[in-house]
């Protein structure tokens, strides 16, 4: 509170306070009911909502469950009942039926049972009692004899004859090989079943649940009745109004029958004829919303009240605070400064709280309102003043005589610095003020200190610093270092013009880069040239700083440049020398792809000539045979030493890159092992790969670079060993399951290699000593490549050697095993391959006749047609105009290469478009990989050709490729996974994996037999095909289950049945392959590969 009050003069009038606050109040209850009537109506919109998602969450659910039922329903049928037609009269086969039902039936409380009945409706097997039961008088039973339709029936609900509760009878009509009817095959789902399952769903009291078929016939509904059971619904509004709209719908429906709105859900499956519908009554939906619109309203209504209550207080009490307003005004104007009223009295009136903090003053002196010379007496005996205190008085005292103003500023002992100021007030009175200026001048001492020191270091550094007024780009001050970097006195430069000094080329954009500054950017940087005064052009440095706003009495830019000239020569010496490195990179990599080209296009006739020369039957045991051999041999040592140079080429850019995915480990080393097999052999070397049985089954890796470097080892063992055997090794360890560490070892009983000479087995170009290399050959390379890969997957190499016993090379790497859940995709021999690859139509593009003659012999060889071209263009035409199975395209070409040829083809219509096309190319340098895969090229064959390369590569292009030689279907082809283990998993589930793996273990005894066509039993190996396609469609084999269904009455009608048959032992071959991975059968521990080689997996 003050001290003292006094009168304002002069008040502001301003609108009535009262006023002003109703109008407020007002504004605030409309608010509130606006707000609230929103609020409302977006309740209202999410309840509506949420409950129609809550209606076809339901609906989606319901679905999935009778389809769900139905089809584990349909595929116990349909096994049952070829068991059934099969083995028909055979009675210990049908007790066999007969458990396999009563397992699904104890598995399955949706049914009540699983029955076949004979043609006269008699039951044949009954899972539920044994009892004889009729059913010739069912509709059901009706209809399959009547009709030849053999589709799965969904007939009306029933009573059972068995226990009188309501039932769906499914059915299916059996019938002999001849097409005769024989019987029924039946399930009944149990209604109650149903019933259960909708009452578990919250929908309200006046909500409904049905299940009809598509013939509008009432199935089951909630709540049950039993006059609606079989009830005819077309008329209803969901078959009427919503279906017509599509098989998935939700709408909302007043009913006829009760007047009751309900939103209904719907869904028509698109697997079985049944409809399913879910309606909840709109009202019970919105209730919560009314229920919270209630509240809501009140709540709003009581808010309302409160607030006018409120605004009436207020607008009294603002009417008495009026009064006090003025008084408060003058107050609190003068807050920020100490403020002093003298009276005509001389006496003090008025004294703020900050002057009393100001001046030191007690409050109980200030409270006795003592007089103006009392106060500067009181200041005075305390040491207040340096000077007489009656100096200070004649400041005063003029002003309380004849009204004259005065200012002035003093320091207190304290230190703080006071800026007074006083002026008359009335006749004989005074106001004085006090403001606190020490802050101030403070500042005005640093800036005068500051100012100093800028100028001094401004005129010593060797970097000129420039001030700029930023709103004119007036330059104001440089130091005096811009006569040393330029030239130029300080005076003469801030008067230049721009373009006197600034280079031309950089002029727009250092204005540019000036622009840009602001307060999100107060600092940039530019590099540019300036003009000397002798003319010469000065590389500098210069860095723009926009200054703080509140010291815009200072220039807006600080500039501060440097001379760069050394080093932007420095730069531009690397720049220069970064090219030439660059250029002389491309030209080692034109050299390496020219070489590479040069050397395997005459290899890859060479050896290929010399390959077919050695395999002749015309010249086999003759001299002539061994001097081929001899060719081949030095080909294919000439043909690993480019490889190696590449390889090494490649490192050494960096261009090597990894291609991880998933592989077994235990097959890879087999796989490996096996390339080596003939020259072991032909040294008399056996050959003994020892994988560790704990290995894991998959891991995620590069798989052919791990070749590779166990190829190098293995041939090397194998060169420098003259008798007993090398071994192959591999064991894993682990801390966890996600990573497996895998070790690699190769032990052989070679030469061995002296321990001062190890430290030049991993050099590049190096060899133990002189006389290896005269003895065994080789550049090298080997072991440098294979340490390289190795340290690219992050392991390391090692060594163990003593002289004449022999050597092992060992290394270790870390991968992630590899647990993806994907189809498992069967192996099957080579044979069976073979037969699945069918006589190809090839088009050959290669420019050089040797090639074309090689490579035209190798695919006649393989039972394949060919058209050959010269050039890229005319592959195009070819392609344009004639349906080829594959294109071999060699990449160097006259006209037009292989790559402008392969986009060129990508870019036919789809038809001609989508031909797969193999690269034949001798350049093989990494960085071509992603301009084979940008064009379109689906795989590279490296020149040489190898035969069994370029066998595997077009089997591989043709691979999912079914043909059918088959009226009607042309030359389809058809994508098929060979096995689908989610339906094998889902079986598993339902009779537990023993039972499903047990149930394979038949199988395989069934696919041990291969399919045969005899022409006495075609009806025989018909009911064969027949049976096998409902039995391997339940365990997952679906290309062998979808090819039996389609191969059946081509066997049964002898219609040239060679090519299905062809297909289906394929098919059969890879199914026999699956059973064993799944664990149905044991694999052998060990296989025997040749007489002194042999591979075996080591067993504890």
């Amino acid at each position: 509170m003050p001290a003292f009050s006094y009168s304002v003069f002069g008040v502001r009038r301003d609108v009535s306070t009262s006023i002003a606050i109703s109008a407020f109040v007002g504004l605030v209850c409309l608010a509130l009911i606006g707000h609230e009537a929103w609020r409302l109506s977006i309740l209202r919109q999410e309840a509506f909502n949420d409950g129609r998602k809550d209606v076809e969450n339901i609906t989606r659910s319901v679905a999935r469950q009778a389809e769900t039922t139905i089809q584990l329903v349909d595929s116990i049928l349909s096994t049952a009942a070829d068991e059934y037609i099969e083995f028909r009269g055979d009675n210990s086969h049908s007790l066999e039926v007969s458990n396999f039902l009563r397992i699904f039936s104890k598995k399955m409380p949706q049914t009540q049972g699983f029955a076949i009945f004979d043609d006269k409706g008699k039951s044949v097997i009954l899972t539920s009692k044994d009892l004889n039961i009729d059913i010739s008088d069912r509709d059901y039973f009706k209809s399959h004899r009547d009709k030849s339709d053999v589709s799965l029936n969904i007939g009306a609900p029933i009573q059972s004859l068995l226990d009188s509760e309501w039932i769906i009878p499914v059915s299916r009509r059996l019938e002999s090989y001849d097409g005769n009817f024989i019987g029924v095959a039946v399930a009944a789902i149990r209604v109650d079943f149903l019933q259960k399952f909708f009452d578990g769903f919250n929908i309200g009291s006046d909500g409904a649940i049905l299940l009809a078929s598509s013939d509008a016939t009432l199935l089951a509904r909630r709540p049950f009745s039993v006059a609606n059971m079989g009830r005819d619904l077309s008329q209803g509004g969901i078959f009427k109004d919503l279906l017509p709209k599509g098989p998935i719908g939700t709408g909302e429906i007043t009913s006829s029958t009760d007047g009751v709105s309900r939103i209904n859900s719907y869904e028509k499956l698109s697997t079985y004829p049944l409809v399913i519908a879910v309606a909840a009554s709109t009202s019970e939906i919105m209730r919560p919303w009314w229920e919270n619109t209630r509240a809501g309203l009140i709540r709003t209504a009581a808010l309302c009240c409160v607030t006018g209550l409120l605004g009436t207080l207020l607008a009294h009490k603002a009417r008495d605070a009026d009064r006090q307003r003025r008084l408060l005004f003058a107050t609190l104007a003068n807050m920020d400064d100490g403020l002093i009223v003298v009276g005509s009295d001389k006496h003090i009136e008025i004294c703020n709280d900050r002057a009393v903090e100001l001046l030191g003053l007690p409050a109980e002196f200030i409270r006795s309102r003592p007089t103006a010379q009392a106060v500067l007496d009181f200041q005075a005996a305390r040491g207040e003043f340096a000077a007489n205190s009656s100096d200070v008085d004649a400041a005063l005292m003029p002003v309380l005589k004849d009204g004259i103003k005065s200012k002035y500023e003093r320091s207190r002992p304290n230190g703080t610095v006071l800026e007074i100021r006083t002026k008359a007030f009335g006749v004989t009175g005074a106001i004085r003020t006090y403001r606190d200026i020490t802050l101030q001048k403070k500042l005005e001492h640093e800036l005068r200190e500051n100012e100093a020191l800028f100028r001094l270091l401004a005129e010593n550094t060797s970097d000129v610093i420039v001030l700029v007024r930023n709103q004119d780009d007036k330059r104001i001050y440089a130091s005096p270092s811009v006569r040393q970097l330029l030239g130029y006195s300080p005076d003469e430069f801030v008067t230049m013009r721009r373009e006197d000094f600034v280079h031309a080329d950089d002029a727009d954009g250092l204005l540019k880069l000036r622009r840009s500054l602001g307060p999100s950017n107060p600092t940039v940087t530019s590099v540019h040239r300036l003009r000397h005064r002798d003319g010469r052009w000065i590389w500098v440095e210069t860095a723009y700083t926009l200054l703080k706003a509140d010291e815009s009495e200072c220039p807006n830019i600080i500039a501060v440049i440097r001379d760069v000239t050394e080093r932007h020569q420095q730069q531009q010496e690397l720049r220069e020398a970064r090219d030439g490195a660059e250029a002389a990179a491309r030209a080692k990599s034109t050299f390496l792809a020219s070489m590479s080209h040069e050397l395997r296009t005459p290899l890859n006739s060479i050896l290929g000539f010399a390959r077919l020369l050695s395999q002749s039957a015309a010249l086999r045991e003759t001299p002539e045979a061994r001097q081929a051999q001899i060719i081949v041999n030095a080909s294919e040592m000439l043909l690993s030493i480019v490889n190696d140079v590449l390889d090494v080429s490649s490192i050494e850019a960096n261009g090597i890159e990894l291609d991880p995915r998933g592989f077994a480990p235990a097959e890879m080393v087999r796989a490996t092992a096996e390339l080596l097999m003939r020259q072991a052999d032909d040294k008399g070397i056996e050959l003994v790969v020892d994988c560790d049985p704990d290995l894991p089954g998959r891991v995620v890796g590069d798989d052919n670079r791990l070749k590779q470097i166990l190829t190098n080892l293995i041939a090397n063992a194998v060169k420098f060993t003259a008798r007993g055997r090398v071994v192959i090794s591999v064991f894993s360890t682990s801390e966890g399951d996600a990573v497996s560490t895998l070790h690699f070892g190769v032990t052989d009983t070679g030469i061995g290699i002296p321990a001062d000479k190890m430290d030049r087995l991993f050099k590049r170009f190096s060899q133990v000593d002189s006389s290896t290399s005269r003895d065994y050959g080789g550049t090298g390379l080997g072991l440098a490549i294979s340490q390289s890969l190795v340290e690219l997957m992050g392991g390391s190499i090692s060594v163990e050697s003593q002289p004449g016993i022999g050597s092992t090379f060992s290394f270790a790497i870390d991968l992630p095993i590899d647990r993806s859940t994907q189809p498992v995709e069967a192996t099957s021999p080579a044979t069976a391959l073979d037969a699945f690859q069918r006589s190809l139509h090839i088009l050959l593009a290669e420019d050089i006749a040797m090639n074309q003659e090689l490579a035209v012999h190798l695919l006649h060889s393989m039972g394949h047609t060919v058209d050959v071209v010269d050039n890229g263009a005319s592959a195009v035409d070819a392609v344009s105009h004639t349906v080829y199975d594959v294109v071999l395209m060699d990449i160097r070409m006259p006209v037009m290469d292989g790559i402008e040829a392969t986009k060129r083809i990508r870019g036919l219509p789809a038809e001609q478009s989508h031909v797969p096309i193999i690269a034949l190319t001798a350049n093989v340098l990494p960085e071509m990989e992603p301009v084979f895969e940008e064009c379109g090229i689906n795989a590279w064959i490296c020149k040489p050709i190898d035969l069994d390369e370029l066998r595997s590569s077009l089997t591989s292009a043709t691979r999912t490729v079914m043909p059918h030689a088959t009226p009607g279907r042309g030359d389809d082809k058809i994508e098929r996974p060979l096995f689908d283990s989610a339906v094998f998993e889902k079986l598993a589930g339902m009779i537990s994996r023993t039972t499903a793996l047990r149930f394979m273990t038949m199988l395989k005894l069934e696919l041990e037999q291969p399919f045969k066509m005899d022409p006495t039993q075609s009806l025989s190996l018909a009911s064969r095909v027949h049976r096998l396609a409902s039995t391997t469609g339940m365990l997952g084999f679906r290309a062998l289950s979808e090819t039996c269904r389609f191969a059946e009455p081509i066997v049964k009608n002898e219609q040239d049945p060679e090519q299905c048959l062809a297909e289906l032992n394929v098919l059969r071959l890879a199914a026999l392959s699956t059973i064993a991975q799944l664990g149905a059968i044991d694999p052998p521990d060990e296989i025997e590969v040749g007489s002194t080689t042999r591979i075996h997996v080591r067993s504890e």
